[in-house]
């Protein structure tokens, strides 16, 4: 499956020029959309005005949420990418905020109809703080488990 800033999602069809993102795994799905496992096409790696990794990987793995084609949720995307961004310009990479790459719109056929979802493209963590909860039975944390979240 490949992701695009301006072609639907694909199959195995062959890769059109403007694609970004290869899909390689589902990361997790959440109320507000879900994250993909994806490597950036190295042909489009070159030239681009997107700020380099903080720490650069040679295959370019990057955890990219699909936003869910909602207004409210698309509205709170565009809020979370602005704050990101201003920590970033502020040194906050620096200091532990996470590293967000760039954001684009994915257009997607739908059986109902074209979808256009925002997608925010991230640098690859770990666990999502609700996996920790989860696995946690949703009860409260000892102090090594928050340590463990927090680093």
């Amino acid at each position: 499956m490949i992701l695009s800033s301006c072609d639907p999602l694909l199959g195995d069809q062959s890769l059109p020029a403007s694609s970004r993102y290869l899909v390689l795994d589902h990361l997790g799905d959440g109320t507000f959309g879900r994250a993909l496992k994806c490597v950036e096409l190295p042909s489009l790696q070159e030239g681009k005005d997107a700020p380099p990794m903080p720490v650069q990987d040679q295959e370019q793995i990057f955890a990219v949420k699909v936003v869910r084609a909602v207004s409210r949720y698309t509205e709170s995307a565009k809020f979370e990418a602005s704050i990101l961004k201003d920590l970033q310009a502020q040194g906050g990479c620096d200091q532990g905020i996470v590293f967000l790459k760039e954001t684009f719109t994915n257009k997607s056929r739908q059986s109902y109809g074209n979808v256009s979802n925002m997608c925010l493209v991230f640098e690859p963590l770990g666990k999502s703080l609700y996996d920790f909860i989860k696995d946690n039975g949703y009860k409260g944390f000892e102090i090594g488990q928050v340590r463990e979240i927090a680093i």
